[in-house]
């Protein structure tokens, strides 16, 4: 899967003075953040823009929060001998304790689990090793004590099979849940980790200061993603695709998201509807023609816009067939030079967009790319 390449934008203080764990929905839109000084978890719905606080369920120190891909199985770990793994099946509206502490052998430090909210992980302070459940935290077992001294955080692929420790400057990996572990070189002392539904993107949170790594390739390497935090960026988690990602500011109590992200309910083209149109807004929307043809615009030129278009308007030359991401043009062959979508959530669905160019008599294609976000696409042809 893709690395995240766009900036973060500050969504701002939400919390109470010491968020310290965070963990989101499949798709990015459901996000959790649990305050270890209030032990209160907060609920996002709309991609981190806004919190609503859900309340002190914990013991006295809650440190880390993990969910299932719908948002609706939510574990929360407290880190006091009184505490244990806490489970909510109805979005954190309610908990339930399912491990104590003493039933786990240790104080526990952070949890992750499968796609289902069925396979759990956590991390022992104690004990320094990393438990396993198959159960929904009930039950766990050891993966034993390989991970030296204190391992800080854990992650794992959507079946469970894929299992991110990190510790200090190692990363641990395993990709037959949890039974071997390789060890891989981190290019620098890292504090958290997360990784894709399949396992393959990982990000890691440097541990003394404000950089943010990321491996499309199982941690085998890594990209340095600048320091683009404010001070101590304390956890991280990321969509299934890899491309949505959010990282906790421990110092500023402040919660960070790359700009990948686009709620499903935000529409790119601007109101009012052409009079013509009987499709909603939410549905994709296209162009097509040459913005050169009618003027003297270049590739290098600042002022392309509709009025050098031979076709400023093309609403209509496209119909939603079935399902709005299904499109067919409607009419003859037209010549053009670009070709853009306006609205859609092909980088949200970790899409390919593919583009054929013809002649009319042969095709070639022209463009076959991941699609990096739900930004607007705009191909344009030399």
């Amino acid at each position: 899967m893709a690395i995240t390449t766009e900036p973060f934008v500050n969504l701002g203080a939400q919390f109470s003075t010491d968020p310290k764990g965070v963990a989101c929905s499949d798709n990015g839109e459901i996000v959790y953040v649990v305050d270890g000084n209030s032990d209160s978890l907060y609920r996002s719905t709309d991609s981190g823009v806004t919190f609503t606080d859900l309340g002190a369920q914990f013991s006295s120190q809650a440190y880390d929060v993990s969910c299932s891909n719908d948002g609706s199985i939510v574990y929360v770990v407290d880190s006091t001998s009184a505490g244990g793994l806490f489970r909510s099946d109805d979005f954190g509206v309610s908990f339930i304790i399912v491990s104590t502490s003493d039933s786990m052998g240790s104080t526990v430090r952070s949890v992750a689990c499968s796609g289902d909210g069925v396979i759990v992980y956590a991390i022992s302070i104690s004990a320094d090793e990393v438990l396993r459940s198959s159960d929904s935290g009930s039950n766990f077992s050891s993966l034993g004590s390989i991970f030296g001294f204190d391992p800080d955080d854990v992650a794992c692929s959507d079946d469970g099979s894929v299992v991110y420790v990190i510790n200090s400057g190692s990363l641990y990996v395993s990709i037959d849940d949890g039974a071997n572990f390789v060890t891989k070189a981190l290019p620098s002392i890292s504090a958290a980790v997360a990784c894709s539904s399949d396992g393959s993107t990982v990000y890691a949170l440097i541990a003394f200061g404000s950089n943010l790594i990321a491996s499309d390739d199982y941690g085998d390497s890594f990209i340095d993603l600048g320091a683009q935090f404010s001070a101590t960026p304390s956890s991280v988690a990321c969509s299934s695709n890899g491309l949505t990602v959010y990282v906790i500011d421990q110092a500023s109590d402040s919660i960070y998201r790359s700009l990948t992200v686009l709620p499903s309910t935000v529409c790119l083209v601007p109101e009012p509807l052409p009079e013509t149109s009987n499709f909603p807004l939410n549905y994709g929307r296209f162009g097509y023609e040459s913005t050169i043809n009618n003027g003297t615009a270049s590739a290098n030129s600042d002022d392309i816009g509709s009025g050098r278009m031979l076709t400023p308007s093309t609403w209509d030359k496209w119909r939603p067939v079935l399902d709005p991401s299904n499109c067919t043009l409607i009419g003859t062959s037209k010549l053009c030079n670009y070709v853009g979508i306006a609205a859609h959530n092909l980088g949200a669905e970790g899409a390919t967009v593919v583009v054929s160019v013809g002649d009319g008599t042969t095709t070639t294609e022209g463009f076959n790319e991941l699609v990096p976000s739900d930004r607007p696409l705009f191909i344009r042809f030399d």
